[in-house]
């Protein structure tokens, strides 16, 4: 619990009216809430000062705040209190040895617009029947960041067609911890069925199951109705219990991200919770999700999620960029599900895959245990997932009941992700890639004009991650993916502004080039640039500042438009080739030409100066690492590329060829 604050400074006696009876155990003498119409969205202000009339008894106060028509509200932990000695204007009380407290809450950032009751009350603990003071006053919450809860319904019999009701507000309501920050730009809005208006603030055990397991008032599986009005679109959603429906419908058609009217459906479950002795009759609600941070926001655009099982965090844990997914918790041995709607958009940035057919060879989902000091095990494994299509418009698409469906009037489209897992312990459950198809391609390039080598990696959704020189190796994700399905990554200066470009070359031979000159804008080759069954790169081999197409085919000519040539292709005269070699095109030798090169099984480097008429030179000795991909770039700025190994830890080994290709070892760059 927090203890209040105390404004020791304010020794002054108020000028508190003599209406108050100061001779009562406790007296809440003053008592006012600003910032409530504060249309910025900033928290809410509620100060009060307390008298006692003895300074040396234990206090608290509680605060509660509802709407006037019950349907929402908040109630907060106690805080204690701490008095300093006050001496009370004449001829109000005597005898006793006073204290006061100048108390503030910055706690209630509410979300919800309408008329809401603050209730403050404070608490005098010293007797076995605690004395009490209560204040409480009326005030007009408007917020631009905000929105109205409409209403909760219920459905009123789960065996026939859906029939919603209004929940019973002397029993129930949605207890929200209103916009809450959950760090990085992200906010969501937690609305939890709370069955009790006066909770006694106990352990954590005992609150959430007499507060918040609402089985006494409808059995587990009672799907309820969430109605609201938001400011925008939600970025995603999760849910407490099953989410089987959600609608929303845009203000104005043609703004669907604005403001509009979200209808949630969510059937409450019985979720154990690790270390709970007591079983949850049922838990229902819902928290949707605004992320601020577009590039964020794009790998979760339309995501819901929800689990049986009481969820802890949103905590992926076998993967930042590939995993969506809750932390949840559960009772040893006890069996929960994850639900999750991935909309064609994620499935296409975030995960590569451009067909609902794809699906089922790259998604699947994955669960990962956690000790009780909430400490991964490293236990993560793969999990049998199933799929259902969901199609946007038209006749909805059913789900589990024959009253349920995914179905949004702005055009919502993609996958229903469901799978089962079982209680070890605390378990991050979770949509990945399947991590043999998840492949990434260690890159380097100077994307920053700075004459130093920039590391990137490319993923298989098409994101390019960059870790720029200038800005410290700080890692910078492209806001959009760079993608050709099937496509090789490549990076090099094609428009000579000495910035590396982006290039995808597909498997059609077709080259798509992503123009710094051009703000990154996609350019295609107007045919394809193409060897059978070649390896393609891009370096600048006629020393003209613009990078040259080139493709290693398999018998080890290396076939190369020139830019000088007006891209006519050159194949090699002899082979340049080391069998099963991994082929490498950098300058190495300082003057301004691309070396072929090739990388042998063995970690010998074979290079074809082209100082020395490009004849060969094999490294002294072997320079490898087991998995590791070979790369060759400038990192130390001499005009020489660096011989580089990109190992399966994401540990980067570059031999700086100013330090006389002495290794340097990375920490490990990772996605």
């Amino acid at each position: 619990m927090k203890t209040a604050v105390v404004l020791v400074g304010l020794l002054v006696a108020l000028a508190i009216s003599a209406q108050a009876d100061s001779a009562a155990p406790i007296s809440i003498v003053q008592f006012a809430v600003t910032n409530a119409d504060n249309a910025a969205g900033s928290n809410v202000t509620i100060t009060a000062a307390i008298v006692v009339t003895n300074i040396a008894d234990f206090c608290q106060v509680i605060l509660k705040v509802k709407s006037t028509n019950n349907l929402v509200g908040q109630v907060f932990p106690p805080q204690d209190l701490v008095f300093v000695p006050y001496t009370p204007p004449p001829g109000v009380g005597a005898g006793g040895d006073y204290g006061i407290c100048y108390w503030t809450n910055t706690s209630w950032n509410p979300y919800f617009n309408g008329a809401f009751n603050v209730t403050v009350v404070a608490l005098d603990l010293a007797d076995i029947i605690p004395s009490q003071d209560v204040s409480a006053t009326a005030v007009t919450v408007v917020r631009t960041i905000g929105g109205t809860m409409n209403s909760v319904k219920v459905q009123e019999d789960v065996s026939a067609t859906a029939v919603f009701v209004n929940i019973d507000t002397n029993q129930v309501f949605v207890h929200t911890l209103g916009l809450n920050s959950a760090g990085a730009g992200v906010f969501s809005i937690p609305l939890n069925l709370m069955n009790n208006t006066n909770p006694v603030w106990v352990s954590d055990q005992q609150m959430d199951i007499a507060y918040m397991d609402t089985g006494a008032y409808k059995s587990n599986g009672t799907p309820f109705r969430f109605d609201m009005d938001m400011h925008a679109r939600p970025t995603s959603m999760m849910g407490f219990g099953e989410i089987m429906r959600f609608v929303w419908t845009p203000t104005v058609a043609t703004n669907p991200a604005g403001s509009g009217n979200l209808k949630v459906d969510v059937v409450s479950r019985q979720p154990w919770r690790s270390g709970y002795t007591t079983n949850f009759q049922a838990h229902v609600g819902c928290a949707p999700l605004f992320v601020a941070d577009t590039n964020v926001a794009a790998t979760m655009e339309g995501m819901i999620m929800s689990t049986t099982a009481h969820y802890a965090d949103v905590s992926p844990v076998k993967d930042e960029v590939y995993g969506i997914g809750l932390k949840v918790n559960g009772q040893s041995n006890k069996t929960s599900n994850l639900k999750a709607f991935i909309p064609d958009a994620i499935l296409v940035n975030t995960f590569g895959i451009t067909n609902a057919d794809m699906a089922t060879n790259m998604l699947v989902g994955y669960t990962t245990h956690f000790d009780s000091n909430d400490v991964s095990k490293g236990d993560t494994v793969a999990v049998t997932t199933t799929f259902t299509n969901i199609v946007a418009g038209g006749d909805p698409v059913v789900v589990e009941r024959p009253m349920y469906a995914y179905y949004s009037t702005n055009g919502d489209a993609g996958l229903e992700a469901t799978f089962t897992f079982q209680f070890q312990s605390p378990v991050a459950a979770q949509m990945g890639l399947i991590i043999e198809e998840a492949t990434i391609t260690p890159l380097a390039a100077d994307f920053d004009n700075d004459r130093k080598a920039d590391m990137a990696l490319v993923l298989t959704n098409g994101y390019w991650k960059i870790w720029w020189s200038t800005a410290g190796y700080t890692p910078y994700s492209s806001a959009a993916p760079l993608y050709v399905a099937g496509g090789v990554p490549l990076a090099a200066d094609f428009d000579n502004d000495h910035k590396a470009d982006p290039c995808m070359v597909g498997p059609d031979g077709i080259w798509t080039i992503w123009w710094s000159t051009l703000d990154y804008r996609p350019f295609s080759s107007a045919a394809p640039i193409y060897v059978a069954d070649g390896v393609p790169l891009a370096a600048d081999f006629d020393n003209d500042h613009k990078a040259d197409m080139a493709m290693v085919g398999p018998d080890g000519t290396w076939t190369i438009w020139w830019s000088t040539a007006d891209y006519t292709p050159y194949s090699s005269a002899v082979p340049l080739y080391v069998a099963g070699g991994v082929p490498v095109a950098a300058d190495f030798d300082k003057d301004g030409r691309a070396d072929p090169c090739m990388v042998a099984p063995d970690g010998y480097w074979k290079i074809w100066w082209s100082t020395a008429d490009y004849t060969p030179y094999s490294s002294a000795a072997p320079f490898c690492v087991d998995g590791g991909v070979p790369v060759a770039a400038d990192f130390d700025k001499d005009g020489r590329a660096d011989p580089t190994v990109v190992g399966p830890d994401g540990v980067w080994t570059i031999l700086q060829s100013k330090e006389d290709y002495t290794p340097v070892h990375t920490i490990p760059l990772l996605p």
